[in-house]
């Protein structure tokens, strides 16, 4: 193999790994943000349904708000993620296609197996987007038992 073939499929192999890097670490931050999220949301209601006096209605009312908007945003943040991922994957492809090409040549297929898990990525995101549906569906009931009172 020439010297700008090695070059290239060292340039090609550094930008996989780098991309791998990249989603894993974005994956990585979403589980835990939404971890995070889903558990101060629900301790907050708990602590709010719980303090329950009138002096603190206000502050329900603003919480529960804050909390309605912080899920829908959530939702669409998950979207953009799958998006991001989307991009990278095709991204790639890209690579791992130009060094399939390199080193087997350009007339032999590229190998078939991929190494980003689209599919798992795309199921999890999807699980907290439809998660985040029955958290705003509690706190609109809590915000109406809280305004009704």
């Amino acid at each position: 193999m020439d010297d700008v073939k090695v070059k290239l499929l060292e340039r090609a192999d550094r930008k996989i790994t780098e991309l791998h890097a990249y989603m894993r670490a974005n994956v990585q931050l979403i589980v835990t943000w939404y971890t995070f999220f889903q558990t101060f949301q629900f301790a907050s209601m708990g602590w709010l349904a719980k303090s329950g006096s009138a002096d603190d209605r206000n502050l329900m009312i603003v919480a529960a708000l804050f909390f309605i908007s912080q899920n829908v945003s959530s939702y669409f943040t998950c979207l953009a993620m799958v998006h991001e991922i989307e991009s990278t994957k095709r991204k790639l492809d890209y690579y791992e296609e130009f060094v399939a090409g390199l080193q087997f040549g350009s007339d032999a297929p590229a190998p078939t197996d991929k190494c980003l898990p689209l599919d798992f990525y795309r199921a999890g995101l999807r699980l907290m987007r439809f998660s985040f549906i029955p958290s705003t569906m509690v706190w609109l009931l809590f915000l109406l038992n809280v305004i009704l009172r």
